[in-house]
């Protein structure tokens, strides 16, 4: 798991592009959406649990729930925004989104 100032450092060695998610379509993710925008990054889609949010969008990026997130490759960069954090992130590990 990489802290955000990590993450801009790790972007600047690879050039392969990755899908990034923001996992939590609410306030904290559409903040999260505002701060990557300032530094250039493009959020390929919003992530969250709540069906009643699938097939919604938030700033043009749809909502996908968790299993349309597991389809993605494993390579893909997340951001969980939200309060859930404890109940997400053995799902992500689980998954096999975590880097070793």
């Amino acid at each position: 798991m990489l802290h955000f100032d990590e993450y801009l450092s790790k972007l600047k060695q690879f050039s392969k592009k990755n899908h990034l998610v923001i996992y939590g379509a609410g306030t904290l993710g559409k903040v999260t959406l505002q701060a990557l925008k300032k530094y250039n990054l493009e959020v390929d889609f919003f992530c969250d649990s709540d069906v009643r949010k699938h097939h919604l969008k938030v700033e043009g990026k749809d909502i996908i729930s968790p299993e349309k997130l597991i389809s993605l490759d494993k390579d893909t960069d997340i951001f969980v925004c939200n309060i859930y954090f404890s109940s997400i992130v053995p799902f992500l590990k689980k998954s096999d989104f975590f880097r070793k």
